[in-house]
């Protein structure tokens, strides 16, 4: 597991134990942090992702 792997589950466990927390105390800015480490997770994911843009008629 590499060192990036490792940051997006530990940002996507703290996610989603904010976000529960949040709901349970039902404390609102809470549940938007958790929003926040949450995308960052998935920023992550995205960012490991090569690029696939569309073929345009000109790179024939």
């Amino acid at each position: 597991m590499t060192r990036r792997q490792q940051w997006r589950a530990g940002l996507g466990a703290a996610g989603i134990a904010l976000g529960l927390a949040g709901m349970a105390l039902e404390w609102r800015p809470l549940v938007w942090a958790a929003l926040v480490v949450l995308g960052a997770a998935v920023l992550l994911r995205l960012a490991d992702r090569p690029s696939t843009r569309s073929v345009t008629p000109a790179d024939r």
